[in-house]
Order: structure tokens, then sequence, then C-alpha cells
């Protein structure tokens, strides 16, 4: 049995250290001594949860879903070089990441409960031209398996995605691609067509197909906050 649930919205909190590119710069007479830092993005550690009130099919069967996750990335690799202006500052970043989520729908036509476990492990690697260009690649392979019935076989998958983003102004971007995934239960290559409105590091829209609209906002410099609506998938996926 598979069930798509594809509204939600939920407040999610996540738990972070942002970091600003940060410069040293020591003077000797007429030289400057340039050194970027080691690494412009720090570990992360996230804490999610949403669920669904009890809801009502046309058949009038109740259902009601909630999910929890936790997951972290960090940099493994940070390469930076002053491009051929001798002024902008290009980069790239390799991070590793990790991601466990449980799912429990909760179902008043079957007479056993459901709770399925997914994991997943990757990499996200990100290119900025030192202007207002980033290009993301990130691939992550995931397996997925139902806790009751640990006879049951696995379901062994990958997600992936490439986006192009665009930083217009302070407070607009804009970003293009692609993404495999299993938003809506099954295997899907679909389009990636999203916008960014207001600062990065205050209150800002988030707005992106496949449908994810999130509203982020800071709580303490180390804690963010976001309300948002988003699509899921099937029990497996």
């Amino acid at each position: 049995m598979r069930i798509a649930i594809y509204r939600i919205l939920f407040l999610t909190l996540s738990t972070s250290v942002f970091v600003v590119c940060h410069l040293e710069a020591s003077i000797f007479g007429d030289s400057i001594s340039v050194k970027p830092t080691k690494h412009y993005m720090r570990p992360c550690v996230y804490i999610n949860h949403y669920g669904t009130s009890s809801r009502s099919s046309n058949s009038k069967k109740e259902y009601r879903f909630a999910q929890n996750n936790i997951g972290f990335y960090l940099p493994l690799h940070t390469k930076t070089w002053f491009r051929n202006d001798s002024v902008s500052l290009a980069s790239f970043h390799v991070l590793g990441m990790a991601d466990f989520i449980r799912y429990k729908p909760q179902l008043n036509f079957v007479n056993e409960s459901y709770q399925i476990g997914r994991l997943s492990a990757g990499v996200k690697l990100f290119y900025n031209d030192g202007k207002k260009s980033v290009f993301y690649y990130t691939i992550a392979p995931f397996v997925s398996q139902e806790f009751q019935h640990f006879t049951n076989k696995s379901q062994r998958r990958f997600t992936s995605a490439f986006v192009y983003s665009r930083t217009v102004s302070k407070k607009f971007a804009y970003r293009l691609g692609f993404a495999r995934t299993y938003t809506f239960g099954r295997a899907l290559h679909l389009p990636i067509l999203g916008i960014r409105v207001g600062a990065l590091d205050k209150l800002h829209l988030n707005v992106q197909f496949p449908r994810n609209i999130s509203l982020d906002f800071p709580l303490s410099k180390k804690v963010w906050a976001s309300v948002f609506s988003k699509s899921m998938g099937g029990i497996y996926t």
C-alpha cells in the first residue's frame, strides 16, 4: 500500500551556524598578504518535524501523517582562488551530508500501524564564480525500510539535483535547474524553478517548483525557523 500526501504546513526548527566570508590582511610596507579562511561553510545540524491533523477521504476513511528527521552537513574540502581580474574571489566547496527520516502514517482502516525509516548520505558541490553566480550539484543515495517487517525488501534509490543560482540584488535571486526526485512517489526528472525575495541572512521568502514555499527567519544568531508548504512522496520515499 502506498500513500501520497501532498500538502502540509507546519513549523520546522533548524539549528545551524552561518559564517561570513572573512579575509585577514597584513601590511608590510606597500605589500598586502591576503589569507582566505579555510572553510566558508561551517558544520550544520538540523531537526525537522511536521504532520497533519486527521483527514477523511471520500470513502470516510481517516488518516494522519507525521514525519521527523535529523541530519547534518559538514565541509570536506574548500578551494579559493582569485580570478583573472585579481579582485573577484572564486571558490569551490565539497560538503558531506547525512539524513535520517522517520515516517509515521496512521490509518483507521488498517489494523496495524506503519513506521518507515529512510537513511541517506551523499555530497553537495558548490562553485561560486566570485560575482553573482553559484553552481550547485548534489547526489544522495538512500535506503528505506519498514520498521515492523524487517523481512520486507528494503528500497535502495538515489536522488540528485543540479542548480544554477543568480543573485540579482541583495534581496532578490533566482535559480534554474533539474532534479531526479521521488517527491511524488516515484522517480521523476523535473525542472527546478525558484526565486528568493529578501536578504539571505534575514527574513526571506523562498518559492520553488516542484512545490516548495517557505518563509525563513532567524530566532537568534545560530537558530532559524521556517513556516513552509511542501510536497511529499509515498511512504517508501
